[in-house]
């Protein structure tokens, strides 16, 4: 459904079952039209998956803090405290 807001046109995916296909495609086109120089890969060598670095220092390292960013820091905890 599209709807018509001041100059721009905005369209609301459907309820139906197409809704979260069309809300994907939505989002890829958004993606792929926005400004990609804040795109990085994942710092973790077996990830591999590219985010957008939003971080106020744009000095992110990692796709998610709570996976590969968790997984890294138990890695180097291990390395140092086997020594």
């Amino acid at each position: 459904m599209t709807q018509r807001a001041g100059d721009r046109w905005r369209w609301h995916p459907p309820a139906d079952l197409t809704g979260p296909r069309a809300a994907i495609a939505l989002l890829a086109h958004d993606l792929l039209t926005s400004d990609l120089r804040a795109a990085r890969q994942c710092g973790d060598d077996a990830c591999g998956w590219v985010y957008l670095d939003t971080s106020p220092r744009h000095n992110r390292i990692w796709c998610t803090a709570a996976g590969c960013g968790n997984r890294n820091r138990v890695k180097r905890h291990h390395a140092r405290s086997r020594v």
